[in-house]
């Protein structure tokens, strides 16, 4: 006969023997899991960051859009009066720092009521887009075009000589006289849409004290030059 005591200790060797195993495949079945579930989330983690990246770019793009849209005459597509503002008050403090010259113009459409009254108020409004698409061809790079109100509309441009001024400012006389919109309820001798010109100009030898004298001066030579209608009226140091 088998000792018991003997069997006794090899059913325990087997048992923990079992138990060893038993406890080894499960931390292994559990290693694999906790390793599939950490790639798991690994991977949500990554497309979550694509989702946070992708989201953000898309808030950006539309703060972007709503910005533009904010600065944008929605009527012609030029930029408004609050964005002109804000440029001016730039641009004038850059051109004092920086000691370079500094252009502003008003520019009106003559008897753009005259027109309403004939054509109607959706053909005026097709003049207004037209000439912002028309002036915005010949315009400089660095010029800054904007609807001030109305049929008035601005442009500003930085570090341009006096010469240079009045060629744009002719340009732009030229520019709509060349594209023959018909205005047959004009007082004058003349059958076409055209527009006046008024500018003030600044540069290192004649300084404006504020961005308000500069902006009255060129407010005063456009009625000068609504006197004559399709003309120019530039106020510079020189004059």
């Amino acid at each position: 006969m088998i000792d018991s005591v003997e069997i006794s200790f090899y059913s325990s060797c087997i048992y923990f023997i079992c138990v060893t195993f038993q406890l080894s495949r499960d931390y292994a079945n559990k290693s694999f899991e906790s390793e599939r579930l950490n790639h798991k989330l690994l991977q949500l983690n990554k497309s979550l960051d694509n989702k946070v990246l992708e989201r953000t770019q898309t808030v950006n793009e539309l703060n972007r859009k709503l910005e533009l849209q904010v600065r944008t005459d929605a009527l012609t597509g030029s930029f408004n009066r609050h964005a002109l503002n804000h440029e001016i008050q730039k641009r004038y403090e850059q051109a004092l720092a920086q000691h370079h010259s500094l252009a502003f113009f008003m520019i009106d459409v003559d008897y753009f009521k005259n027109y309403n009254d004939y054509y109607g108020h959706l053909k005026g409004d097709d003049i207004l887009k037209n000439l912002v698409q028309a002036l915005n061809k010949i315009l400089p790079k660095n010029a800054f075009f904007a609807r001030y109100g109305g049929e008035e509309f601005a442009i500003i441009l930085s570090g341009i000589p006096l010469e240079n001024v009045h060629a744009v400012a002719n340009q732009c006389l030229m520019q709509v006289r060349r594209k023959m919109w018909e205005h047959a309820n004009r007082p004058d001798h003349k059958s076409i849409v055209t527009i006046s010109i008024g500018a003030a100009v600044m540069d290192e030898q004649y300084v404006y004290s504020n961005l308000y004298d500069l902006m009255k001066i060129a407010d005063q030579q456009l009625y000068q030059a609504k006197n004559h209608r399709d003309s120019v009226s530039i106020h510079s140091y020189r004059d």
